[in-house]
């Protein structure tokens, strides 16, 4: 066989697959997607999906920030704020994410946090099915869903077999003005990277003040 004859002749039967973006300044999310988010407390990985959401919000877009952990604070988020919800349990998160009236309306969704989707009974069969459903719909709806880990890694978090992009953030900097510090420079890592980024690292800043 003539493998690259075999080639050209599957390429020019294939066709490409056009994904289209949100670009945030910071790191363009691809829509249709679930985003990982990984990242100690001091990485601040909750104001670093807020940076993006606010960059998509100012372009005409609508954010809604799933509060599963009933702790957000977003008093200093600039601007037009997302829509706050604060569902009562994990099971609840993948209810309100399955109504598609509610997914049309959106264009981005940020769940704070994977520790809160996870069942309180552990039926990981049940937590598997409810991903599956959500990663369906965020295809389907051709939305963007970033989850939240805050820590590196979790031994039930089966969040990754659904994920597009898994990006691990890390502090690298303490911002300071005189003796008060005023934010922190970071660098987030794209650990998983199902949809060809192209990118391996990026730089961020939270600011502390705005």
């Amino acid at each position: 066989m003539n493998l690259d004859k075999y080639e050209q002749e599957f390429l020019k039967k294939s066709k490409p697959v056009e994904i289209s973006y949100h670009k945030t300044g910071i790191i363009d999310l691809p829509k249709g997607s679930i985003i990982e988010l990984r990242g100690e407390s001091n990485s601040k990985i909750l104001y670093l999906a807020l940076n993006m959401v606010k960059s998509i919000m100012d372009k005409g877009g609508v954010g809604l920030l799933v509060d599963a952990d009933h702790s957000a604070d977003i008093s200093k988020f600039q601007g037009e704020k997302p829509i706050i919800m604060q569902p009562k349990n994990g099971q609840n998160v993948f209810d309100v994410l399955s109504e598609e009236s509610l997914l049309e309306g959106v264009d981005i969704v940020v769940i704070d946090s994977i520790l809160n989707l996870l069942p309180l009974d552990e039926d990981y069969t049940a937590f598997d099915k409810n991903l599956s459903k959500l990663y369906k719909n965020v295809q389907k709806m051709n939305i963007v869903v970033i989850v939240l880990n805050p820590y590196i890694s979790n031994k039930y978090n089966m969040l990754p077999l659904y994920s597009e992009i898994i990006i691990v953030a890390k502090k690298t900097k303490t911002l300071k003005k005189g003796w008060k510090n005023i934010g922190i420079l970071g660098e987030g890592t794209i650990l998983k990277n199902r949809i060809n980024l192209q990118c391996n690292k990026f730089t961020y800043m939270i600011n502390y003040s705005h």
